[in-house]
């Protein structure tokens, strides 16, 4: 089945990618990613598709181009080629668990190596937005942006 082996490799890519930027183990454990994966995979729309694809559609009227999706056939074998990329795993929902790690790590239930680091952000009530540019400040910080 196609969709198991390309969620499979969603899957090993992004705890990849979230060991590469020092997400896990520093910032959350590999089991608290792993739940939020499975929570945002298994969820039926991201919570910014919609918001997403309005950008989106407004960005490709004003370059004159047009959005569609691509139809996907092809082997198994080929399941790395860029027609199968975001087809099941898509940008938005990565982006709503990029906003899910955020929220874990600087609302103070952080369980990775440094939590005690950001255990203190539990008073200060953050915004989502200012979550998510916090992680993405440390991120830019980490070994995995050089």
């Amino acid at each position: 089945m196609p969709e198991q082996e390309v969620l499979k490799a969603d899957e090993k890519s992004l705890f990849e990618f979230l060991k590469e930027y020092d997400v896990c183990p520093s910032l959350i454990n590999k089991g608290v990613a792993f739940q939020l994966y499975l929570h945002t995979k298994n969820a039926h729309e991201s919570a910014y598709e919609h918001a997403g694809l309005q950008i989106l559609a407004g960005m490709a009227k004003s370059s004159g181009t047009t959005l569609r999706r691509q139809a996907t056939t092809g082997s198994l074998q080929d399941w790395n080629q860029p027609k199968y990329v975001g087809k099941y795993f898509t940008f938005f929902k990565f982006l709503d668990l990029m906003v899910k790690c955020a929220k874990v790590t600087f609302s103070g239930f952080s369980s990775g190596s440094e939590s005690q680091i950001y255990s203190n952000f539990k008073e200060n009530k953050l915004m989502e937005g200012e979550m998510l540019c916090l992680l993405l400040e440390r991120l830019e910080l980490s070994r995995g942006f050089n």
